[in-house]
């Protein structure tokens, strides 16, 4: 492993590079998204994840994951499932394509201005 370490870290940093910009565009469109929505966030400080306080739409965090699932057919998780000690932060995962995570801010904004 210290090898394989020592190739990654001497190679090409070109497909790092690409991957960087192509999860900053990703998160650009998910936090624009959860702004437009007045949902608090915190942006990412190298995960592949945000983190929001969904505590302003009324649901507790797994409801909200619920209703999202079911009206919406978009899945969060709510921060519960990693350690919060409070039920109103959900998980937004960074890992899927932009036009996916396009799309799921346009369901999210449906079932979130439905509430």
């Amino acid at each position: 492993s210290q090898h394989a370490a020592l190739a990654a870290l001497k190679g090409s940093q070109t497909c790092v590079e690409d991957l960087k910009k192509i999860m900053e565009e990703r998160c650009q469109i998910l936090c624009n998204g959860l702004s437009e929505l007045s949902i608090p966030f915190s942006e990412p400080q190298g995960g592949y994840y945000v983190y929001a306080d969904v505590s302003s739409t009324g649901l507790s965090a797994s409801d909200f994951c619920l209703k999202l699932l079911e009206h919406g057919q978009v899945i969060v998780y709510p921060g519960t499932l990693y350690g919060d000690h409070c039920d109103r932060y959900v998980r937004f995962s960074l890992t899927q394509p932009s036009d996916k995570i396009s799309e799921a801010v346009n369901r999210i904004k449906k079932v979130v201005s439905s509430l």
